[in-house]
């Protein structure tokens, strides 16, 4: 099967590099990007090989109205409310480099037949962080945990929570959450990846989809949508996906029971710890042996420190997530 190839045009060569490093250190597939800036050295390529997406600056028309334009082409334009050039759909230029490539993705994300294609023979690691405790730092944990691996890895961060905060927390568009990619899915709507690939933001390294506004997003769809969400995430380029899981769905333990680890913070009272009790004999009773065998009780040390929800990992909660993952220190 031939490479799915991505080709940026534009005489700005800073722009075109600053472009190409960006995509290739967070796109969440794996796709062949070849950056010009020379007319020249863009038709000599065109002439043995068909791109399959091509991101082009206005000017190219200018620079050679013959130019060979093949797969899905879109124009960067320096006006910003400009929508078509010459039929092709059009993208500002001068805003940041992960809007552009959101823009790009949403116009693949609708296709019938994706642009890119998922890592052969590779699974993604999914890493649970559960609790029937609450106040216990959960998604704390499960953030700085994210961060920390993000220092090394391709982590994607899903918060699954009813009333998760992060929209308070996090500034940016609130329009894209897990509830597009739910209504995605049900609607049979062509490319998955595409759609993925539009609806993550940044939080410093990590990678996150904004989590559901409304609680009726996450309570109304049906186990079968989110267990095909689940595989088609599995298909994507990430090495690991953070699961933060709100309440217990019937879906859950199906998920949890594919986590290659399932931290589960409480805290150090006599009330937490009955409720610990409590979640462990109802997985006993229903026979789930293996999941309790896998579950990591973790007791977050608690701190007064104000820590910057982009630098978790440098915080205590980070230092601490760091670790009990890769040392098995804990604490309490």
């Amino acid at each position: 099967m031939k490479e799915e190839i991505f080709v940026i045009y534009d005489k700005d060569e800073s722009y075109v590099r600053r472009l190409m490093k960006y995509i290739a250190n967070n796109s969440v597939f794996q796709i062949e990007i070849q950056g010009f800036s020379d007319i020249d050295r863009l038709k000599k390529y065109l002439e043995n090989k068909d791109a399959d997406m091509m991101l082009l600056a206005e000017s190219v028309f200018e620079d050679d109205p013959e130019i060979k334009i093949s797969g899905k082409a879109l124009i960067l334009t320096e006006e910003a409310m400009e929508e078509d050039i010459n039929g092709f759909s059009a993208v500002y230029k001068y805003q940041s480099s992960d809007n552009v490539l959101r823009e790009v993705f949403k116009h693949y994300a609708e296709e019938t037949s994706s642009f890119v294609k998922a890592r052969k023979n590779s699974r993604v690691e999914l890493i649970g962080v559960i609790s029937p405790v609450g106040g216990a730092g959960k998604t704390s944990f499960a953030l700085a945990l994210g961060q920390v691996l993000a220092e090394k890895e391709k982590v994607l961060y899903l918060n699954l929570e009813d009333y998760s905060g992060f929209h308070h927390l996090v500034k940016g568009d609130k329009s894209m959450t897990i509830a597009e990619l739910i209504f995605f899915l049900k609607g049979n709507r062509g490319s998955f990846p595409g759609k993925l690939a539009e609806t993550v933001k940044r939080l410093g390294r990590l990678d996150y989809i904004p989590p559901a506004l409304f609680p009726e997003d996450i309570r109304t769809t049906e186990s079968e949508i989110w267990l095909r969400l689940f595989d088609e995430i599995m298909k994507s380029e990430y090495d690991k996906v953070i699961i933060d899981f709100g309440r217990e769905e019937e879906w859950t333990k199906d998920v949890l029971e594919n986590c290659s680890r399932v931290f589960l913070p409480v805290k150090k009272d006599r009330l937490s710890e009955a409720k610990l009790e409590h979640f462990q004999m109802v997985l006993h009773v229903n026979k789930e042996e293996a999941l309790l065998s896998k579950l990591e009780v973790i007791r977050i040390p608690q701190s007064s420190e104000v820590a910057d929800l982009e630098r978790l990992s440098d915080s205590s909660v980070g230092r601490f997530a760091e670790n009990i993952y890769f040392k098995g220190i804990s604490y309490g």
